[in-house]
């Protein structure tokens, strides 16, 4: 125990030794002052009493009175006060001495006199001696309990405090080396904490750095920069599968000659980099200079790099490569550091994903369009090419048809009708299929455009299919939106001359409604006509693709092929719900 600073035990001391002389001074001092003025009070009392009983006796014989001794001393005997010795005396007016009655005496004294009055006048005086003896001896016993009770004060306030006050410093030693040991802890928590928001705010910022761009060099540039911000010093080694022979080659590096790294021929992939892959988790060398995994321990010697932690770049069970550190000096990775490197290594993951998966769709979609372009062009030069000669086969068959009708026999007759038929189809079909093609090439530029306007146009030339099959056309108010007006007119009159055309027994009615939702308008066509087969509602927008045959519903296939074009120009959607006999409604997208 912490031993008490010496001059804190003379104050101490010093205190209790006051406390204890103002204990034994006072307490008999203060018992006596006021045990003296009670005993002067009594006294003063009895001194009244007796001087009223003797005034009462002068009062009844006021001539001899003083001839009345006994019976004064009887009064007056009876008044005595037990345990204090004392003297009365009685004087006449002369001062002449009538009655004494005496207890012997010790000083020290206190006397006390009064008058005898009658009719208030003085007719003599009475007077009472007392000893103060009996009350100095109580002091002395008062005074020695003050002593004891000053002597008991000083060892109280002088041990106890100090006794207490080392338990106490005992007990704050103790509390400090737990407050010590908490402030430890605390302090260690908050290195802890402050290192984990550290790493929290690099995850941030790498993922903020690698998901800013889709290109694959850029991501791994920005990937390794980042990491080097955050964990300076290190060597970092990116391995990716070549996705076209499924084995993993080097990308790229940080503080190593890439050059040199990339240049050095290797028999086969490193150990260290397949243990990763094959496995799934970390591989780790302590010094990679001597581990007979290492593929080239020379390369690492010259370069001066010791320890190696590779890990598994891995997204939905596939592993795209293997992410590496390496450091300067030999070390073990803590499995703190482990865990952090392979979140990391997670987010770099995805953003590796993403970037082959970028650069691998733009392939396909620069493929794609360039097939698009190539078909679109190859579609208009059949297309037209085709018109030449196939209006020549389409007006000798005429002319055939017109000259030779029932002069052949039955056979050439309908041989030149079954040629006639497939001439006038065939050039329907390129007139289709040159729509089509012409759909994302000779597409006017968007204007604003008044959609009723539009409608009402197109209805006027269906009037005639409509008049014919009896359908009634109906719509709601329509919107003005940016888009080709022909396009959105071709686009309603195929719906709605499909509505005429697949019609049931019923006549047809058919009605035009839009709606906005949020950023686009919903436009719908209904009609009550055969319906469609639910499974079927992807198909018939694919060109070329028909639910009947010509016998029972005219056309080449390719109308609502066209409306898909359309819509897709405009950064919209169709699609269609019916059921078989309960009509059909088809709806596209328009953007506000």
């Amino acid at each position: 125990m912490q031993q008490i600073d010496p001059r804190l035990q003379r104050t101490v001391s010093w205190i209790a030794g006051v406390v204890a002389v103002i204990i034994a001074t006072t307490i008999p001092l203060g018992y006596f002052l006021i045990s003296y003025r009670y005993q002067n009070y009594i006294l003063r009392t009895d001194l009244a009493i007796n001087a009223d009983i003797v005034s009462t006796l002068v009062k009844a014989s006021p001539d001899n009175w003083q001839f009345q001794v006994h019976k004064l001393e009887d009064l007056l005997g009876s008044r005595k006060r037990q345990g204090y010795p004392e003297i009365q005396r009685v004087f006449d007016p002369q001062g002449r001495l009538i009655l004494q009655l005496a207890d012997p005496l010790k000083s020290p004294l206190m006397t006390q006199s009064a008058p005898l009055l009658e009719s208030g006048i003085a007719v003599g005086k009475i007077e009472i001696v007392r000893s103060a003896r009996p009350l100095i001896i109580e002091n002395v016993g008062i005074a020695l309990f003050a002593a004891l009770l000053g002597i008991g004060s000083h060892v109280v306030l002088r041990v106890l405090p100090l006794r207490a006050l080392k338990q106490a410093m005992g007990e704050n030693l103790k509390l400090v080396e737990t407050l010590e040991k908490q402030k430890s802890q605390l302090q260690r928590q908050v290195a802890e904490r402050t290192v984990a928001e550290a790493r929290l705010v690099a995850l941030r910022d790498i993922n903020m750095a690698i998901t800013s761009t889709l290109d694959l060099h850029s991501v791994l540039n920005l990937l390794m920069e980042t990491i080097d911000a955050v964990l300076p010093k290190l060597a970092i080694q990116v391995w990716l599968v070549n996705r076209q022979s499924g084995q993993p080659e080097r990308a790229a590096c940080w503080n190593l000659d890439e050059a040199d790294w990339k240049g050095r021929k290797l028999r086969d992939t490193p150990a260290l980099v397949k243990e990763a892959m094959s496995r799934k988790t970390p591989a780790v060398a302590r010094n990679v200079q001597t581990d007979p995994r290492t593929a080239d321990s020379e390369f690492y010697r010259r370069h001066g790099v010791v320890s190696y932690l590779g890990i598994p770049l891995v997204i939905k069970e596939e592993v795209l490569g293997v992410l590496v550190f390496l450091t300067r000096e030999e070390r073990q990775f803590t499995g703190e550091e482990i865990e952090f490197l392979s979140t990391l290594a997670g987010e770099a993951a995805i953003a590796i994903h993403n970037s082959q998966n970028y650069e691998e769709t733009a392939r396909l979609a620069a493929n794609l369009a360039r097939s698009n372009k190539e078909l679109e062009q190859f579609a208009y030069v059949a297309s037209h090419d085709l018109q030449e000669p196939l209006r020549m086969i389409t007006a000798y068959t005429t002319l055939l048809a017109k000259r030779y009708q029932g002069k052949l026999d039955k056979d050439a007759d309908e041989f030149i009708a079954y040629a006639a038929d497939g001439a006038k189809r065939m050039q329907g079909l390129i007139q289709d299929l040159l729509t089509y093609s012409r759909v994302g090439t000779k597409g006017k530029e968007f204007a604003l455009t008044d959609c009723e306007s539009v409608l009402q146009t197109i209805l006027t030339g269906l009037k005639a299919a409509i008049d014919e099959s009896g359908a009634v056309v109906t719509h709601d108010p329509l919107p003005t939106v940016m888009a080709d007006a022909g396009q959105i007119g071709q686009l309603l009159q195929n719906l709605i001359g499909n509505g005429v055309k697949y019609r049931n027994s019923m006549a047809p009615q058919i009605h035009v409604s839009c709606r906005r939702n949020g950023s686009e308008w919903i436009f719908s066509v209904r009609d009550n006509g055969i319906g469609i087969d639910p499974k079927y509602g992807e198909k018939i927008f694919v060109i070329f693709q028909r639910l009947h045959t010509r016998q029972e519903y005219e056309g080449t296939g390719i109308g609502l092929a066209v409306c898909k074009k359309i819509v897709e120009r405009h950064k919209g959607r169709i699609w269609v719900e019916s059921r078989l006999g309960q009509g059909a409604t088809f709806y596209f997208t328009i953007p506000v």
